[in-house]
């Protein structure tokens, strides 16, 4: 990623932090974003559980600045998840 001239170094530092699942300090433009492990800590869950739970569609998937394959979640959906806001078939999900 060094070597990508279009990657800005403070999106490529953001990309590192959310891959090595560190809180990152997010660009105000950029809506929150939370990495796979921060959002499976806050839902009390595994990751590989808070994969089924994106798959089933309760949590939406969003491309990090910076990386090609690399996905956080939004912040809206975590938020909805832990607030019960979600549908019912994803509290079953969740549980």
């Amino acid at each position: 990623m060094s070597a990508d001239k279009t990657v800005r170094s403070d999106d490529r530092n953001r990309a590192l932090a959310l891959l090595a699942g560190e809180p990152i300090e997010q660009h105000p433009s950029l809506p929150p974003i939370y990495s796979r492990r921060e959002v499976a800590r806050l839902l009390g869950k595994t990751p590989k559980r808070v994969d089924q739970i994106a798959a089933a569609g309760f949590l939406k998937r969003v491309p990090v600045p910076g990386g090609r394959r690399a996905l956080g979640f939004d912040a809206a959906s975590v938020q909805a998840l832990l607030e019960g806001r979600a549908e019912q078939a994803g509290q079953e999900v969740a549980g």
